[in-house]
C-alpha cells in the first residue's frame, strides 16, 4: 500500500485481514519513493497506489514503474479521493488494472478488485507469453531454412531426397504460419469478448455506488433510535411520518437494483462461457477442427445483439431482426459467436461517428438460399467501405480502421470455410455502408411445432 494516509491505510488492513485472513501479507509506505524501493526490495504480488501523494502523484509513479516497458511488471490499482474520470483514464492508459474512488471502498469491493487485478495480469503475462513461444519457433523455422539454403550446393547430387526436404519445410512453414495466425484471432476474439465483460463489471459497479443501501442503513438508524417510542415517532415526527413511504419506495429500487444486478451477472457467465469455447478452439485446432452441429440461426443472433446491447444504447443505433430461415444452420456454436460479435462490433463501430442527419440502423436478416443454405446478412448504414479495399478485406493482416489489427475478418472468413460455409461483403463506397453476408449449411427443415 502506498497511501499517506495512517486512517486510510488502517481501513485498508482491515478490509483486506476481514477478506483474505492470514492468506495476505502486506507492506506500507507514505511516499512515492519510499513506495518505488519497497515494490523493488519486496517484489508484491499487487499495489494498492493512492493519486495524492506528499513527493508525486500516483501517475508519475505509474510511469516510473513503466520505463520503457510495454506494460506494468505488476498488477496496480489507483486509489483516490476525487473521483476525477480523467484520471482513471489517465491511469489505465499507463497500465494501471483497476480504479477505485476511496468513498466508494467496500471490504467486499477491495478484495474482488485485488483479485480480479492480479488475475488479469497474470492472464496477459501468460498470453504474452504464448506470443513469445511462437515467435520463437518461427525463429527456429527461419534458422532451419538458412541451414538448408547454406547445404544447397551438397546436396545438388541428391536431387529427389532435396526435394523431398524442402516440400516439407514448406508444409511445416504452413502450418506454423496458420498457428500463428490463429492464435492472434484468438487473443483478438478474447479481447472482444472482455471489453464486453468490462462493460457489464462497469455497469454493476454503478448499480453499486448509486445503491439505496446507504439510505436504508439511515432509516435502519431512525427505528432503532425509536424503538421504543415507535409509534408515535411514525404519527407525530416529521421525519417519522415519512418513514413507511420512503421504505416501500426504497425496497422497489432494491428490488430493480438486485434484477439489474442478476442480469449483469448472466451476461458475464455467458462471455465467460463464450471465453471457455475460444480457448477450447485454440487447445483442440492442433487435431481437428471443433464439430459443427445444427442450431438455430434466430436465437443466435439475439443472444449477439443482446451481448452488444450497452454500446448499441451508447451510439443511438437502431436494430432490426428479420428471421425467415425455415430450417437451422449447421455450424459450431462457438465459431459462429465469434463470427458474429466481430461482425456486430464492426458494424456498430462503423455507425458510430454517423452525422446527425444519417441514420444508424443494423439489420440481421436471414433466409433460406436455397434446398441445403442457409443466408444471413448483416447490413448497417456506417462509413461504408471503397471497392479497391474490399479485395484485401479478407486477408491476415490488412485493416480498415486506423486502430485496426486485421486479425477479426480473416478469422471469420477461415471459420466459415472451415464450417463449409462462405462470407462475402459488399459496399457502395465511402458513407455508403456495408453489407456482410453469411452462408451456412442448412440442416433438416423445422417442423411445425419447431422442432
Amino acid at each position: 500500500m502506498i497511501e499517506d494516509l495512517a486512517e486510510d491505510r488502517q481501513i485498508y488492513r482491515r478490509y483486506l485481514k476481514r477478506r483474505f485472513g492470514d492468506q495476505i501479507n502486506w507492506c506500507e509506505a507514505e511516499t512515492a519513493a519510499e513506495g518505488l524501493a519497497k515494490i523493488e526490495s519486496w517484489a508484491p504480488d499487487c499495489v494498492l497506489l493512492d493519486y495524492s501523494l506528499p513527493d508525486e502523484d500516483g501517475l508519475a509513479v505509474l510511469r516510473r514503474l513503466l520505463g520503457d516497458r510495454v506494460r506494468l511488471p505488476l498488477p496496480v490499482v489507483m486509489l483516490t479521493g476525487m473521483g476525477s474520470e480523467s484520471i482513471a483514464v489517465q491511469a489505465l492508459k499507463l497500465g494501471a488494472m483497476d480504479y477505485l474512488v476511496k468513498d466508494h471502498i467496500t471490504a467486499n469491493a477491495l478484495k474482488r478488485t485485488v483479485v480480479n487485478a492480479v488475475e488479469k495480469h497474470n492472464l496477459v503475462a501468460e498470453l504474452e507469453s504464448k506470443r513469445r513461444e511462437l515467435e520463437q519457433s518461427h525463429a527456429t523455422l527461419e534458422v532451419r531454412n538458412a541451414d538448408l539454403r547454406a547445404s544447397k550446393l551438397e546436396l545438388e547430387r541428391e536431387v529427389n531426397e532435396r526435394r523431398q526436404v524442402q516440400q516439407t519445410l514448406l508444409e511445416s512453414e504452413k502450418h506454423f504460419r496458420k498457428m500463428a495466425e490463429f492464435s492472434a484471432s484468438v487473443i483478438h476474439n478474447l479481447g472482444n469478448v472482455l471489453t464486453n465483460m468490462g462493460t457489464s463489471i462497469f455497469q454493476m459497479r454503478s448499480v453499486l455506488e448509486g445503491s439505496q443501501l446507504r439510505n436504508m442503513l439511515l432509516a435502519h438508524g431512525l427505528i432503532r433510535d425509536h424503538f421504543d417510542d415507535f409509534d408515535r415517532f411514525i404519527v407525530e415526527h416529521p421525519k417519522g411520518k415519512l418513514l413507511p413511504k420512503y421504505l416501500l419506495s426504497a425496497g422497489e429500487n432494491l428490488q430493480k437494483e438486485h434484477e439489474r444486478m442478476g442480469g449483469e451477472l448472466d451476461l458475464l457467465n455467458e462471455r465467460l462461457l463464450m471465453m471457455r469455447d475460444i480457448i477450447d478452439q485454440q487447445q483442440t485446432r492442433a487435431k481437428d477442427a471443433l464439430k459443427s452441429n445444427p442450431l438455430d440461426l434466430g436465437n443466435t443472433v439475439e443472444k449477439v445483439v443482446g451481448l452488444h446491447e450497452e454500446l448499441i444504447e451508447t451510439h443511438r443505433i437502431q436494430v432490426f431482426t428479420q428471421n425467415f430461415a425455415t430450417r437451422p444452420v449447421f455450424a459450431n456454436r462457438a465459431k459462429i459467436l465469434q463470427i458474429l460479435i466481430n461482425l456486430v462490433k464492426n458494424a456498430i463501430e462503423a455507425m458510430a461517428h454517423n452525422p446527425a442527419d444519417r441514420h444508424r440502423h443494423l439489420i440481421l436478416r436471414s433466409a433460406d438460399e436455397n434446398h441445403d443454405r442457409i443466408c444471413l446478412e448483416i447490413r448497417d448504414t456506417g462509413c461504408g467501405i471503397e471497392p479497391e479495399q474490399l479485395t484485401n478485406l479478407f486477408a491476415y493482416g490488412y485493416s480498415t480502421k486506423k486502430e485496426g489489427h486485421g486479425f477479426g475478418l480473416p478469422y471469420c472468413a477461415l471459420a466459415m470455410k472451415e464450417m463449409g460455409g462462405d462470407i462475402r461483403a459488399f459496399s457502395e463506397g465511402s458513407g455508403r455502408g456495408t453489407v456482410f453476408t453469411l452462408i451456412f449449411r442448412s440442416g433438416r427443415k423445422l417442423t411445425h411445432d419447431g422442432k
